[in-house]
């Protein structure tokens, strides 16, 4: 039989693709047919009628428990006088050769899908200009036609069912963790929030390039090194410059890390699409540059309706962002202000589950975040304290709290931050440039928020600071200064790891990564005394 056809050209199609699938199929048989049935792919998504048949028989052997290989598949096309219709047994040996791991099974899956779903809007649309041409009166229903012949489109896949026991915790270094004890995964929402003008597209950033390099921001620990794609429609290119600028400065990036933050960190300025075309411009740019992190800078310029419309906001929340991201491959944070300021409770007095419901709009946009992160200022200008209003103990945010001879760590949802004062100086301009930058407030009252490390901390960087060499060409190894730490007080590899990363994240030590393998630190000339 032969493919169809309109206006005389062959609709979109990968033979490739589909012979991919029924070879993933052919390999390993139970898993990726539970895949392609999970994922509601009939048979009629393939467009090569032969490969219609020999899916249709694979299903069928795996419904029966039958064994699901060339052989018993040739036998069973022969029963049914199929196999000289598939091409015979060369055909079924070409097929299941093609692959030798099932290791792209999915993205192939996706891939026979998504031109099935093109193959019938093309079909849906040709209907709707035939039934132009033949329009006879009744706008509203023609209308109304066209509207349910679309949206069917979007209802192609069902959620997948699972009985209870097939869901498993996740290992702490499972890819599917973004940030945090599953604070944040890929699939997940997050919201920023706070009035406007108190600095979240400098927050943004800030943590966009801190979890790019795989280190914590202000205690909140990346699951390695992330990508963030940043849409935003606010900020001009020269608002940006100076942040990145200033994140540069006060971080003191060597250019090994400034080239990583290059790759992993992605913006684009989209004034311009809202709602649906949005979504599908999002969709263009995730799967160009294939992110960890997508950040909305902020909702309002891209959701085209209400936002305190529970309808309109399910529909841009779950149905355009959940949708064009799955199967889950990245998380959102999505930039949002609040609410006008309350009248009948200080905001101040608000206790920390009534935060998370400032923002504006619709409580829908509360319930799609998994994580809300609230900026609220404090009592002095330029002070502020960022809230984990929403599962927050699993950011694994904690303080050092003294305990006896020792410390301990005591776990946190509100970290104290300020904006940073003074300026810098770029080489080849005149004036001074004003810094952006967000730091840990009041160290003295307020101890610095670290990563959660497990056991009681007996061990603190200021213990071991003299180790590290101050001159960025004589940088030392993990294991020189371990050794060197040992010789001032014994501590296991696993807690210096962590005075590192810890360091690492307050500035107080560089890492020079010019040598990939052989990575080494060197404590800046600037945090000598402090240290």
């Amino acid at each position: 039989m032969q493919p169809p056809k309109i206006s005389g050209r062959d609709l979109p199609n990968s033979p490739e693709a589909e012979e991919s699938v029924l070879s993933c199929c052919l390999l390993d048989g139970a898993e990726t047919i539970a895949r392609c049935l999970e994922a509601k792919l009939e048979p009629s998504a393939f467009y090569l009628w032969r490969n219609q048949l020999i899916y249709e028989k694979i299903c069928q052997l795996h419904r029966t428990g039958k064994p699901v290989d060339v052989a018993v598949l040739a036998e069973e096309l022969k029963a049914s006088n199929q196999l000289t219709e598939v091409g015979g047994i060369p055909y079924l040996t070409q097929v299941s050769g093609r692959m030798p791991t099932t290791a792209q099974a999915v993205y192939f899956i996706e891939k026979v899908r998504e031109l099935h779903v093109v193959r019938q809007a093309i079909k849906t649309a040709t209907t709707i200009i035939e039934q132009g041409f033949n329009f006879k009166g009744g706008i509203d229903d023609f209308k109304a036609g066209i509207r349910q012949s679309f949206d069917a489109l979007s209802v192609w896949v069902d959620a997948v069912s699972r009985s209870i026991t097939d869901f498993e915790i996740p290992a702490d270094n499972d890819p599917s963790i973004l940030l945090g004890n599953r604070y944040l995964n890929r699939g997940d929402g997050a919201v920023l929030v706070s009035t406007s003008g108190m600095g979240k597209s400098s927050m943004t950033l800030q943590a966009a390039v801190t979890w790019a390099l795989g280190r914590a921001f202000f205690g909140i620990r990346p699951n390695g090194p992330l990508t963030s794609l940043i849409i935003q429609a606010e900020d001009s290119d020269g608002d940006i410059a100076e942040i990145w600028q200033s994140i540069r400065h006060c971080l003191k990036l060597t250019p090994a890390e400034e080239k990583l933050v290059k790759q992993r960190v992605i913006i684009v300025t989209d004034r311009v699409h809202r709602g649906p075309s949005f979504i599908n411009a999002l969709s263009r740019w995730t799967k160009k540059h294939k992110p960890d992190l997508v950040w909305i800078n902020p909702l309002l310029a891209f959701m085209d309706g209400d936002i305190n419309e529970a309808s309109d906001a399910g529909r841009f929340l779950r149905e355009g962002l959940n949708g064009l991201n799955e199967p889950p491959s990245f998380g959102y944070i999505v930039v949002h202000h609040t609410s006008k300021p309350p009248t009948s409770k200080d905001r101040s007095e608000r206790k920390w589950n009534e935060v998370m419901y400032e923002m504006a709009g619709s409580a829908d946009l509360t319930n799609w975040a998994r994580a809300v992160l609230s900026l609220r200022p404090a009592g002095t200008e330029g002070e502020f304290n960022l809230v984990l209003s929403k599962r927050g103990r699993r950011a694994g945010v904690v303080k050092e709290v003294e305990q006896g001879a020792g410390l301990r760590f005591e776990p946190i949802t509100t970290i104290p931050l300020k904006h940073a004062t003074g300026s810098i100086q770029l080489s080849g301009r005149a004036k001074s440039l004003p810094t952006i930058f967000w730091e840990v407030r009041s160290e003295s009252d307020e101890a610095p928020p670290t990563a959660r490390g497990g056991r009681p901390k007996t061990h603190t960087f200021a213990q071991f600071a003299s180790v590290f060499p101050t001159d960025p060409n004589a940088g030392l190894g993990f294991r020189a200064l371990h050794r060197a730490a040992n010789d001032i007080k014994p501590i296991s590899r696993s807690s210096f790891d962590i005075i590192i990363e810890e360091a690492l994240s307050l500035g107080l030590i560089m890492k020079n990564e010019s040598d990939a393998q052989h990575p080494t630190y060197y404590r800046p000339q600037t945090n000598q005394k402090a240290a």
